[in-house]
């Protein structure tokens, strides 16, 4: 007999009881290694293809990036460093990209004239998040 909760321990005593049996289990039968290897390479002979995209995108994406950031690289870095002093004085500041990196709809540029330094609890609430403007122009006549 078991004592009344014995099986009901705390969700940690779960995690650590099932990775427990699961390397045990790994360890010990072959029949079940060889299935979790087939397993695995068989889903990633089917992904192969989109694994292999996305690595490469990202690739592209990064030099691209890379080549238009080379030629401010000491600008980009003043502008760290500027915050640094600032959060060095006591108030905490981050540097923000004003048309954000990641966004589903625009993507902004690593190069000075997109950063600020701004309140970490504003830029936290911004996260990418980027609100379009557009700047009218009325030509008066006199």
């Amino acid at each position: 007999m078991y004592q009344k909760g014995f099986f009901r321990k705390t969700k940690e005593y779960q995690n650590e009881y099932s990775k427990g049996w699961y390397k045990a289990r790994n360890n010990l039968d072959p029949f079940f290694r060889d299935y979790r290897e087939a397993y695995v390479n068989k889903y990633f002979d089917i992904r192969k293809e989109y694994y292999y995209e996305k690595a490469t995108l990202r690739g592209l994406r990064l030099n691209d990036q890379k080549k238009v950031m080379h030629p401010f690289r000491k600008v980009i870095r003043e502008k760290y460093l500027e915050a640094r002093k600032i959060r060095e004085s006591g108030k905490d500041v981050h540097v923000d990209h004003i048309i954000p990196l990641n966004n589903p709809f625009v993507c902004g540029l690593h190069v000075p004239w997109n950063m600020q330094i701004m309140p970490a609890k504003e830029n936290i609430a911004k996260s990418n998040n980027f609100e379009p403007y557009v700047e009218v122009f009325i030509k008066k006549e006199n």
